[in-house]
C-alpha cells in the first residue's frame, strides 16, 4: 500500500484555529476541559484524571454519559452504524494484525514518528483505534504517558479492552465532536481520515482536542490512481493527492511539519 504520513502542529495563532470547539461559558475553569454532551457546560480535567470517567456527571444539568462494560459512550447513536467501517471486520482484523507485515511495519513507523515529533507528550488520544493494535505502538513509544483510545464503534473497543485492560482509557466517541477541549498533547489518526466523508470536520475536531502547539500524527493512503476494490471493501472515501492532507490540515488550524510519501 502506498501511504503518506504527516506530522502536524496545531497552530498557536488563534486566527488560524477553526476547530469545532464550543465557546467557553462565562466562568469556565482554565486548562483542559470536557464539555457536557447534554448542556455544553465545561468541567476541568485534572492532570491525572481520566478524560471521561464512567462515573462523571455534569454539575450543571446532572447528565451522565451512558456506559457499556466500563466504557463511556460519547456518541451512542452512531455506535452500531456501519459508518466508514464494516462492523463485522473487527474480529477478522484482531486475528491477523499481530502477524501481518503491514500492521507490524506500521506500528514500527508510528513508534518512530511519535519519538521524533511528540517525545514529550504526556496525554495522548488515538482516534479510530479500532481493535487497539496501534495502541501498542503508542504505549511503547510513550511508556509514561496517559493514553486513550477513541473509536466510533464499541465492537472494536471490546477487543481493545481485552488487549490493554486498565493500561489505556477507552472511549466510544466521534472525533468530529468529542467534547474535549485543549485536553491532549498528541492525537494519532492512523489510516482513519480516509474513512470519514467530511475529513475537514474531523481535522477541526482534532484541533479542538489539542492543546495549543499540540501534535497530530496521521497516516493515510495516497494516489487516487491506485484506487482498487480493496479501497471499496475498506469503506474508503478517498485516496489522498500529494498536498491534499497538508492543505486540509492547514485550513483546520495546523502547521504541517513533515509529510513524506512512504
Amino acid at each position: 500500500m502506498s501511504a503518506r504520513s504527516a506530522g502536524l502542529k496545531r497552530a498557536t495563532n488563534a486566527g488560524k484555529d477553526v476547530s469545532l470547539r464550543k465557546p467557553r461559558l462565562a466562568g469556565a475553569p482554565p486548562g483542559p476541559l470536557r464539555l457536557c454532551r447534554s448542556c455544553g457546560a465545561p468541567s476541568a480535567i485534572g492532570e491525572r484524571d481520566a478524560l471521561w470517567p464512567p462515573a462523571w456527571h455534569c454539575a450543571e444539568c446532572g447528565y451522565a454519559a451512558p456506559t457499556a462494560d466500563g466504557i463511556s459512550l460519547l456518541a451512542p447513536a452512531q455506535d452500531q452504524e456501519n459508518e466508514g467501517f464494516d462492523l463485522k471486520s473487527f474480529d477478522l482484523l484482531a486475528k491477523v494484525e499481530a502477524e501481518h507485515f503491514w500492521f507490524v511495519a506500521r506500528n514500527e513507523l508510528i513508534c518512530w514518528l511519535v519519538r521524533r515529533f511528540a517525545a514529550n507528550a504526556r496525554r495522548v488520544v488515538e482516534i479510530g483505534c479500532g481493535t487497539g493494535f496501534t495502541l501498542y505502538a503508542l504505549r511503547e513509544a510513550l511508556p509514561e504517558a496517559q493514553i486513550a483510545g477513541g473509536e466510533l464503534h464499541s465492537a472494536g473497543l471490546a477487543i481493545a479492552s481485552k488487549r490493554h485492560g486498565d493500561a489505556v482509557e477507552l472511549l466510544q466517541m466521534d472525533a468530529r465532536d468529542s467534547g474535549l477541549v485543549g485536553a491532549v498533547d498528541l492525537v494519532g489518526a492512523f489510516d482513519v481520515l480516509e474513512h470519514i466523508a467530511d475529513d475537514g470536520a474531523a481535522l477541526r475536531g482534532i484541533a479542538g482536542m489539542l492543546r495549543p502547539g499540540g501534535t497530530l500524527i496521521a497516516t493515510v493512503p495516497q494516489h487516487p490512481w491506485l484506487w482498487s476494490t480493496a479501497d471499496e471493501v475498506a469503506h474508503h472515501q478517498r485516496r489522498y493527492r500529494p498536498r491534499e492532507l497538508a492543505d486540509k490540515a492547514t485550513a483546520a488550524g495546523f502547521e504541517p511539519v513533515y509529510s513524506p510519501a512512504l
